[in-house]
């Protein structure tokens, strides 16, 4: 029978190799937290950024809403004359015979319309 027997004095390489896979495996966990870390610092940081964006994105549309709404009031404005002075100077309204005797017609309640 083939028997090999066990001698402690001559059996370190074993023990060494085995704290160098504990070692390695050590650095190999500290690394994964260190790059864990960093990652949720980075979207951390990035999703600040979002949300900031978001209510820059807010105030400047409620800018341009105001934007609109005085462009319109200014459009309004500037018809208003525009139109008054193209009613004025067309041809057919300043051909038109004065009007000397005024009668009106009820058409509903409260409605009349203008006969001359």
């Amino acid at each position: 029978m083939n028997v090999t027997f066990f001698d402690p004095a001559h059996s370190h390489a074993p023990e060494l190799t085995g704290l160098k896979i504990t070692l390695h495996w050590q650095y190999f966990k500290v690394g994964i937290i260190v790059s864990s870390v960093m990652l949720a610092v980075t979207y951390l940081v990035m999703l600040n950024g979002l949300a900031t964006q978001g209510f820059d994105m807010e105030i400047l549309k409620g800018q341009q809403l105001a934007l609109y709404k005085e462009i319109e009031a200014i459009d309004i404005s500037l018809a208003i004359p525009n139109s008054l002075y193209a009613l004025e100077s067309n041809e057919l309204i300043q051909n038109l015979p004065e009007a000397d005797t005024k009668s009106f017609v009820e058409v509903n309640e409260s409605e009349f319309a203008f006969v001359y």
